[in-house]
């Protein structure tokens, strides 16, 4: 999944996570529209700095290599393909809708600040084939988890015993556009037992949570 979705490399102290350039097809062509979201919050939540390549924040399948022709929709045009795309149309769609992969992304960058997220362990509590979770914490600060269905089928998690950081409920912090109903939509930032997780197909979540410290 790494290798089709992001790219990591280090220089120095810094380390990077590229989602996207010029010369790969844009991020929803290589996995899916259903799970653009998904790999936002991964790329965001794990250490590192996140790199978005023009189009992908909004989620865009054709995304041009190059700037070069027409004024008439800002020079974004693929001239390998018929298909003309105007990314700020698509974004100024997006910014009407409660669940864009732009407003996703958005209050994902906002988290970046948290020092969970600067400074934070790194723990996988959860790894299948079909699943993927991801937690952040420091001590004083709120710890964040990200949960991913990758799979074609829904999926219930019980994090129980999975990390000492960990407590028995989490708060919604962000949830994936595809997410309309159950739980997980119970208002703006529901509680959540972490022993009683369900995800629908190619759904994704990232829960805050005051993280237990031993000590």
């Amino acid at each position: 999944m790494h290798n089709e979705c992001v790219h990591f490399s280090q220089f120095g102290e810094i380390k990077l996570t590229s989602v996207g350039s010029k010369n790969i097809p844009s991020l929803s062509s290589r996995v899916g529209e259903d799970l653009v979201d998904a790999i936002y919050m991964l790329a965001t939540i794990t250490k590192g700095t996140p790199i978005f390549y023009s189009g992908d924040k909004v989620g865009v399948s054709n995304v041009p290599s190059e700037n070069k022709t027409s004024n008439s929709n800002g020079g974004l045009i693929n001239e390998n393909s018929s298909l003309h795309v105007n990314l700020n149309l698509t974004e100024q769609v997006q910014d009407k809708s409660k669940q864009s992969h732009s407003k996703i992304l958005s209050r994902l960058l906002a988290l970046r600040g948290q020092p969970a997220l600067n400074f934070g362990l790194q723990a996988y509590p959860i790894v299948t084939n079909e699943t993927i979770s991801l937690i952040r914490v420091r001590k004083g600060s709120p710890g964040y988890l990200v949960v991913v269905n990758l799979g074609k089928d829904s999926v219930k998690l019980d994090f129980t015993g999975k990390s000492g950081f960990l407590p028995e409920t989490a708060r919604v912090e962000i949830r994936s556009s595809n997410i309309v109903d159950g739980p997980l939509m119970d208002g703006e930032h529901p509680k959540i037992s972490l022993d009683d997780v369900h995800l629908g197909p190619k759904q994704s979540v990232v829960f805050s949570f005051v993280p237990i410290f031993e000590g």
